[in-house]
């Protein structure tokens, strides 16, 4: 039977514990020194299939989905390529969706991927993620928009003030799951930012 589901950082908090402690890949993380985050996008996606028995061919889970940006957005471009989608897991017929981004910035020259300045930030997803337009067409029903940010190699100031800039830069009303220092692996942090729709 698949677990109840409370939402993106709960579910990446019992997802970073299992798939990423248990399975012994945060030492893999220390040794390298690349921000690439496809890896943890499959992770994550494969680890909702598995623990909220998921479908792709029901359109309850699925990768890389372009969605329509309102007008509040649109003056600056009209789509957002998210990396993952998820039906509402609990009502699954009401065709409501959570979209996710994914960061893994390490604390070199990826840190930019923290920050506001550029299209591939943290700040500018989380943006353009809560100004999804809802409509007709397919997967286009908002019920929130996440990013999740897994940093490697970020004290803890450090990276209390990243999260800080992207909050401030985003400037939307925002729930927050995050760990800002845990004493089992100090240079792994992580932080879940979700704008809810109404």
């Amino acid at each position: 039977m698949a677990m109840k589901f409370k939402g993106i950082g709960e579910a990446f908090e019992a997802f970073f514990e299992e798939a990423i402690v248990e399975r012994g890949l945060i030492d893999k993380l220390m040794e390298i020194e690349n921000g690439f985050e496809g890896w943890l996008k499959l992770e994550f996606y494969f680890w909702l299939i598995k623990r909220y028995n998921l479908s792709r061919s029901k359109d309850e889970i699925g990768m890389e989905w372009k969605t329509q940006l309102n007008k509040k957005a649109s003056d600056y471009k009209k789509t957002k390529q998210c990396d993952l989608w998820v039906c509402d897991i609990n009502n699954p017929d009401d065709e409501r969706y959570h979209y996710i981004e994914i960061k893994a910035p390490f604390n070199n020259d990826n840190r930019g991927k923290m920050l506001h300045g550029d299209n591939l930030s943290a700040s500018s997803d989380l943006w353009y993620i809560s100004r999804i337009e809802a409509g007709k067409k397919a997967l286009q029903y908002p019920l929130s928009g996440s990013v999740i940010i897994l940093g490697v190699g970020f004290d803890a100031t450090e990276w209390k003030e990243a999260v800080k800039d992207i909050k401030k830069y985003a400037n939307i009303p925002l729930r927050e799951k995050l760990i800002e220092e845990d004493k089992r692996h100090e240079k792994i942090r992580w932080a879940v930012l979700t704008h809810d729709y109404r």
